[in-house]
């Protein structure tokens, strides 16, 4: 039997009555045209049932104009499948209510295109879920730059999955606030990109925590600057890893403070290398005492100038 829907002009749809709408069948909702979608009203939209809305085509999702967007209700937004959330568009994403986009579902929302992610407005930023953050997938974080990224709530940031913290672009680590800094897991922060990391502000590092510092990598605690070490507190640099200390580069060894440096364990002494031993100052050997000379290796001891001393 053929579809009430097949033949019809598109405003003979727009004068379909609601309990018509209502009573729409699984084969009229396959009838409908792209054009005819569009035809649609927005007193007509809301009553369309949620099992029908599951049967509309990507193409059909796709047809529906920007206007008729706000139209649909949050059950709707819930019915939607995950094609069919793969499939909607830029200019159908920011015509979105925030109560729409936080009906979502998380695996739903993680098949948004990067395109439509990327204009999502401040406000829906602002809007979306925990669970829905946690499933942004590293494009889509990526593709929020470095502005938006501000507009995620901190509960927010801090559920974002390591695999979508790595995604984060040098531009969108270095725009990163100290709030956010401070809600990240110490897994996250191990996720950071070795780039990334270098482009954090002074003021990201200096709000790490302890537990942050421990958590840094080898490759991270290489990548860190003169600038950013000179922020850590002498509790901060105390916490770095023994083997993230040695890893420091020998203009950041240099530029350490003489607090930093008498706040330095025996066990990160023993890792400076000769390059790094030949790069400390006199005024910071002065500050050693003579138990943290004694942790120096002989390579340090070598190392350090004659100059220096």
């Amino acid at each position: 039997m053929a579809s009430i829907i097949t033949g019809l002009t598109t405003a003979q749809i727009a004068a379909l009555t609601t309990a018509e709408i209502d009573g729409l069948t699984t084969e009229d909702i396959a009838a409908f045209t792209t054009t005819q979608i569009g035809a649609l009203t927005t007193v007509q939209i809301p009553v369309i049932t949620t099992a029908n809305i599951a049967e509309f085509s990507t193409a059909q999702i796709a047809a529906f104009k920007a206007l008729q967007i706000p139209a649909f209700t949050t059950g709707q937004i819930e019915a939607l499948t995950t094609a069919q959330a793969a499939a909607l568009t830029a200019s159908q994403i920011i015509n979105f209510t925030t109560a729409q986009v936080a009906a979502f579902e998380t695996v739903d929302f993680a098949a948004l295109s990067t395109a439509a992610v990327a204009l999502l407005t401040n406000a829906q930023l602002a809007a979306i879920t925990t669970a829905q953050a946690g499933a942004l997938t590293a494009g889509q974080v990526a593709a929020l730059g470095a502005s938006k990224i501000l507009n995620l709530q901190t509960e927010d940031f801090a559920s974002l999955s390591t695999t979508a913290v790595a995604g984060l672009t040098t531009a969108q680590a270095a725009a990163l606030t100290s709030t956010q800094i401070t809600a990240m897991t110490t897994a996250q922060v191990q996720a950071l990109e070795t780039a990334d990391v270098e482009k954090l502000s002074t003021g990201a590092i200096g709000s790490l925590s302890t537990a942050q510092v421990v958590a840094l990598t080898t490759g991270q605690a290489a990548a860190l600057t003169s600038a950013q070490v000179a922020k850590l507190t002498t509790t901060q640099l105390a916490a770095l890893d023994a083997a993230d200390f040695g890893a420091l580069s020998t203009a950041t060894i240099a530029a350490l403070s003489t607090a930093q440096i008498a706040a330095l364990s025996n066990a990160q002494l023993a890792e400076l290398t000769g390059a790094q031993a030949a790069k400390l100052t006199s005024a910071q050997l002065t500050k050693l005492t003579t138990d943290q000379l004694g942790a120096l290796t002989s390579s340090a001891i070598a190392g350090i100038s004659t100059i220096a001393l």
